[in-house]
């Protein structure tokens, strides 16, 4: 398989893959289609397309063509060359002198999206080389600028999008007046995602429906569906409902007309507040380290280019590790394990506003506490983390949003107090020295002070103190030998499930091992255990009949029966045993995460491939009772992928004939 990754889009032989799924013994990525040749290598495989295959390697097209599209591709013959090169009384030679103008009349052939010719409807998408084409449906029929597009020689499948044959070269029109706004181009360009996401930000998209001048830089639904893993979400449905898809999307715009030729290397202040980057590779325009793939599709009210990734502004943790007033803050935010907090990878997108502490504030604190005698004494204090969490509010509150008054923090119990907000605001009596930087997560006020939240006793023993302390040894050896114990001793907080000794042992057989040493050699030790641990105190109280989300990555269902809390299935028999670093409960049963077979099995879009397991007998290798817990990726096709591989291959029948091919275990 050729893998390609590209910031956080990855492609698998030019087919994007979509979200991914954690199991207890591995991963699944959900692709799209069958795995099949692209473009390129459809009219590679046709003598009747040299010409067209000789001109896109001569304009340096290839590249383009084979990435992960979608394309369509409407496909000259070499008698369609044979009649465009009569008719403007060039050789082939003479049209690919001038590779800029045959690389921009060979984009006019292409549409980024795959366009069926069931699917296709009268409409003017905007090719790759910018400017529009006519497509006219009457019927089944379907013409493509005047030029008939014969159903026979139609829909040539590839793994990329699509190749149409038609008998003519089709010339880019003389450019004409726009018509319509950015949004509405946004619609005509398949850019489906960014127009939902922007259904989500109304405020914004009225804007990019007005009559002011603007640039959007728009992302393919690919893009979107790509950003789902760098954002923490799981799938895109998460991605559009985050607290923060505002500022992601706003990053996106720009407050005024910057065509192709403007975008310069510097940088370009975004409708959010923080700048773009942009960058030249080549002949290649880069904006925040993402390629715009159409440039200039010319709006009413400004210019739509299209790119192929989602960008982020810079997140809180960026803009404090950019700044080197805020070194030992963040210096303390990695001793506590609060980084990712402030990052992008965290699912809903919460936003916080820091009150972030300067490098004197920290040295002031060092040189009036006898008890820290230094900066390493500092980062290695019991408690930092609340120390930290007492510096932050959830959500993005502008100083002009603050008031006079008490302010709930990310700390359990302590609160802020603010006052003279109206004028100079001061936290705890600390005056904000330089307010308003703004991120793509938040907000940053830094502060000349380090802000302690009030004495509170606690608990004296870790979560691996606490482990051995109620004679949990199965676990204790586990999480050591899985390389857990670090984190579990640490300052960050965490509720583990504990399982007694005599559940450990019980899960031998489960597991398909011959005794207990075998279990704690196995290569998915590490997954099982996370799945008894979560982020953050999760007190028993606050299990209630639901989800949780496990530190391995998939949700523990939570059961309440009576006065029993049950936890997959698993009873907790003795509930908070309260440490330093989180909350204990005791459980009488070992808990098994999803496996990539109950994964497959229970998503509808994988029934084909499940009965395909099934007859070729792999089912079992996926599942639990493997001696060894080897782990797997699986690249999973939908169902709707095994339908477009049957409706194309006229030697597969039907289902039940795909179900019966030799080599179908291969």
């Amino acid at each position: 398989l050729s893998l390609v990754k590209d910031g956080s889009t990855v492609t698998v032989d030019g087919v994007t893959v979509g979200s991914e799924v954690l199991a207890g013994n591995g991963v699944i990525h959900q692709i799209p289609s069958v795995l099949m040749p692209n473009v390129v290598e459809v009219a590679k495989g046709s003598s009747d397309f040299s010409n067209l295959v000789e001109a896109v390697v001569t304009a340096e097209l290839e590249d383009t063509l084979t990435g992960a599209g979608p394309f369509t591709v409407f496909a000259p013959t070499n008698a369609a060359f044979d009649a465009y090169l009569a008719k403007v009384g060039k050789t082939m030679d003479e049209l690919k002198a001038d590779k800029d103008a045959l690389a921009a009349l060979l984009k006019y052939h292409v549409v980024p999206s795959e366009v069926m010719l069931a699917d296709a409807t009268t409409s003017t998408p905007a090719s790759v080389e910018g400017s529009t084409l006519d497509l006219v449906k009457t019927g089944d029929d379907l013409t493509v600028n005047g030029v008939a597009v014969p159903a026979a020689t139609a829909n040539m499948q590839a793994g990329n999008g699509v190749v149409h044959v038609i008998g003519e070269v089709l010339e880019i029109p003389a450019a004409s007046t726009p018509t319509k706004n950015v949004v509405e181009l946004a619609v005509d360009n398949s850019l489906a995602n960014l127009v939902t996401a922007l259904g989500k930000a109304p405020a914004l998209k009225t804007l990019l429906e007005g009559e002011s001048q603007y640039t959007l830089f728009g992302p393919t639904d690919a893009a979107f569906t790509a950003a789902a893993a760098a954002l923490g979400e799981d799938d895109l449905a998460g991605v559009l409902e985050r607290d923060d898809l505002v500022e992601i999307l706003e990053y996106h715009v720009a407050a005024k007309e910057i065509t192709a030729s403007l975008l310069a290397p510097g940088d370009v202040m975004s409708y959010q507040g923080t700048y773009i980057p942009v960058k030249e590779d080549g002949e290649k325009k880069m904006v925040d380290g993402v390629e715009v793939t159409t440039a200039d599709v010319m709006a009413t009210n400004g210019v739509l280019h299209v790119i192929n990734q989602v960008m982020l502004p810079p997140s809180l943790a960026d803009m404090l590790a950019d700044d080197p007033d805020f070194g030992i803050f963040v210096e303390a935010l990695e001793a506590a394990q609060l980084t990712a907090t402030f990052g992008w990878a965290n699912k809903g997108g919460a936003m916080h506003t820091v009150f972030a502490p300067m490098n004197g504030a920290f040295d002031n604190l060092i040189a009036g506490d006898s008890s820290i005698a230094d900066k390493e004494a500092l980062l290695a204090l019991d408690g930092l983390a609340d120390i930290l969490k007492y510096h932050v509010v959830s959500g993005k509150v502008m100083a002009a949003g603050l008031t006079d008054g008490e302010v709930d923090t990310l700390h359990s119990t302590a609160k802020l107090t603010v006052t003279d907000a109206g004028s100079a605001p001061k936290i705890n009596g600390n005056a904000v020295a330089t307010a308003d930087m703004p991120a793509g997560n938040g907000v940053i006020h830094k502060i000349g002070a380090v802000l302690m939240p009030p004495a509170s006793s606690s608990p004296t023993m870790n979560l691996i103190e606490l482990a051995a302390d109620k004679s949990l040894a199965n676990l204790a050896t586990a999480l050591e030998t899985a390389e857990l114990k670090t984190t579990l001793e640490g300052a960050e907080k965490y509720t583990v499930f504990g399982p007694t000794d005599a559940a450990f042992a019980a899960a031998v057989t489960a597991l398909g091992e011959a005794d207990l040493t075998a279990v704690l050699a196995r290569a998915d030790l590490a997954e099982i255990l996370k799945y008894h641990v979560v982020e953050g105190e999760t007190k028993a109280e606050a299990l209630v009949a639901g989800d949780v989300m496990s530190f391995q990555g998939t949700n523990i269902p939570v059961t309440v029966d009576g006065a029993k809390k049950m936890v997959d299935g698993a009873e907790v028999t003795e509930a908070d045993v309260m440490a330093t670093n989180g909350v204990l409960h005791v459980i009488n049963q070992v808990m098994l995460p999803p496996s990539v077979a109950d994964m497959l099995g229970a998503d509808n879009d994988f029934s084909i491939l499940v009965e395909a397991l099934t007859e070729a007998e792999l089912t079992a290798t996926f599942g639990w009772a493997n001696a060894g817990g080897a782990m797997h990726t699986v690249f999973a096709p939908t169902n709707a992928a095994f339908e477009a591989l049957i409706a194309g291959d006229d030697t597969i029948a039907d289902k039940d004939a795909l179900l019966a091919l030799d080599g179908l275990a291969d």
